[in-house]
């Protein structure tokens, strides 16, 4: 059973689509949980505006970022 799914890219890779057939083929599965969270990209992407200047996230607060998404994923969860 699936509890929770990361799909990260490159904008217009395909992620949405990806996430929709899981979605599809999610609710297909007997006994699948109902409710779904969905983070969108502009909570996640690489490249973000920092005090109205765009910037890219070096690689650790990236990271932090992913597992600040993941911790309130859990916490929904439990």
């Amino acid at each position: 059973m699936i509890r929770g799914v990361i799909i990260e890219g490159l904008s217009t890779a395909g992620k949405t689509s990806v996430f929709s057939a899981i979605k599809r083929l999610h609710s297909q599965t007997h006994n699948a949980e109902k409710t779904i969270i969905a983070i969108s990209e502009h909570f996640s992407q690489v490249l973000h505006s920092c005090h109205g200047i765009l910037r890219s996230m070096e690689k650790d607060e990236h990271v932090q970022l992913l597992n600040r998404h993941v911790d309130y994923i859990e916490q929904q969860y439990n």
